[in-house]
């Protein structure tokens, strides 16, 4: 089967094209395509939806106290941990949604520790997350 994308920021379908060619209101990928849509594989619209409606779950940083940090690091086991001489990172087991979830970063410095949350993707590298929390710092 087939789906229809208004574009490809699209957060549902516009009509399915089942296997005979045709979609609820009848007309063909064709028709749609000259239309000006864009028709897909359903699991690529499946895949290209679920990323656009998750993005709205994905916030930026938030400074949290220690407190905070160690009460989400002892509820569950995070889901990863990474340590490096410059902070640690750890991935909260409850997802917000698909495979989006808390970070939880701890800034190494010598005048103090600084903690820090935002929802991320789980799929993110760690090493773009700590890159993405220092951008955010320097502005």
């Amino acid at each position: 089967m087939f789906a229809v994308l208004e574009n490809m920021q699209a957060h549902n379908y516009y009509d399915v094209i089942f296997d005979n060619g045709f979609s609820y209101s009848g007309l063909t990928a064709e028709d749609y395509r000259k239309q000006g849509y864009i028709v897909l594989l359903e699991e690529e619209a499946n895949k290209i939806v679920n990323q656009n409606q998750n993005k709205k779950f994905i916030e930026g940083w938030t400074e949290i106290t220690e407190d905070e940090y160690w009460d989400a690091l002892e509820t569950l086991p995070p889901v990863g941990f990474v340590s490096k001489s410059y902070g640690e990172l750890f991935w909260f087991r409850e997802f917000l949604i698909s495979d989006i979830t808390n970070v939880y970063v701890c800034i190494k410095s010598p005048n103090g520790n600084r903690f820090f949350r935002s929802a991320k993707r789980f799929t993110n590298d760690y090493r773009k997350i700590f890159d993405d929390l220092f951008n955010y710092l320097q502005k």
